[in-house]
């Protein structure tokens, strides 16, 4: 919905569970939990909605009401020796917008360690490249739930993962940690796979050639699941992207990562069968 002196409004669905977090996940929480975030946005609904949003994942934050106000709370947290490690940007501002700022921001050589993700309206026309030609970490359409913004934000801090080239197609043992050690279990989830392979693959082949990008962003998070169960993890990665990119709706990215998940997955199946 467009409002002539407000620039866009959305509704965020705030989803809020407890669950045990593995080690790493727990890592990149304090990062997040250290890091000095920005918030721009200047709908003054949506900046109470991210202020409770923000609270509730515990993280330091300042919140700017427009483009010009951010460029100065940056430079004055430079100033303070406080840097924003994460600024958060929503993308159809009146006068400066975000994709403003995140010009000034990349142009500065005194932010070179900032993390930028765009907050932008769904269906949008030439976002995804803007996004990526101005170097953002990543960018969310709206709607947004709390943990997919928290994810989001992890990772845009997160210091760069292995290629998914270096990890290996399949972990044997570590698939057996995860079953305390059951040969015979893990043998018949594999025979399991074996026979459903083909359909998750197609699933994502039919959302792909459909651009139906919420069914290409579940198929490609349901074989994610699947694949790290049994620590393949060239193919869990790349599932991953790929469900990165169907959640912006990235064509070209998700072409990319779906082809490749496939090779992965089909890698994976010729070591085990």
């Amino acid at each position: 919905m467009k409002h002539d002196s407000h620039g866009s409004r959305f509704i965020f669905h705030i989803w809020l569970q407890a669950a045990a977090v593995p080690e790493e996940i727990a890592h990149q929480e304090a990062l997040l939990q250290k890091a000095r975030i920005l918030a721009v946005d200047d709908h003054p609904t949506n900046l109470r909605v991210m202020r409770l949003m923000l609270k509730r994942l515990h993280v330091r934050f300042d919140l700017a009401r427009d483009g010009t106000e951010a460029l100065l709370k940056i430079e004055q947290g430079r100033g303070r020796r406080a840097p924003y490690r994460l600024i958060l940007l929503d993308a159809r501002m009146p006068g400066m917008d975000g994709f403003a700022v995140a010009q000034a921001v990349r142009d500065s050589p005194h932010h070179a360690d900032t993390s930028l993700l765009m907050l932008t309206s769904a269906g949008l026309r030439g976002d995804a490249t803007r996004c990526k030609e101005l170097g953002l970490n990543a960018y969310l359409t709206k709607h947004i739930a709390l943990g997919e913004l928290r994810a989001a934000m992890e990772a845009a801090i997160s210091p760069p993962a292995r290629q998914t080239e270096e990890l290996p197609i399949y972990d044997r043992a570590d698939a057996l940690s995860r079953i305390a050690d059951d040969e015979e279990l893990l043998a018949m989830l594999i025979d399991l796979f074996l026979a459903d392979a083909a359909n998750y693959l197609d699933e994502i082949d039919t959302a792909l050639r459909t651009s139906d990008w919420p069914r290409l962003t579940r198929a490609a998070q349901t074989l994610k699941g699947v694949l790290a169960t049994f620590s393949a993890c060239r193919g869990e990665a790349s599932a991953r992207l790929l469900e990165s990119a169907a959640k912006t709706g990235d064509a070209a990215e998700c072409d990319k990562w779906a082809a490749q998940t496939r090779i992965y997955v089909e890698a994976f199946l010729k070591v085990v069968r």
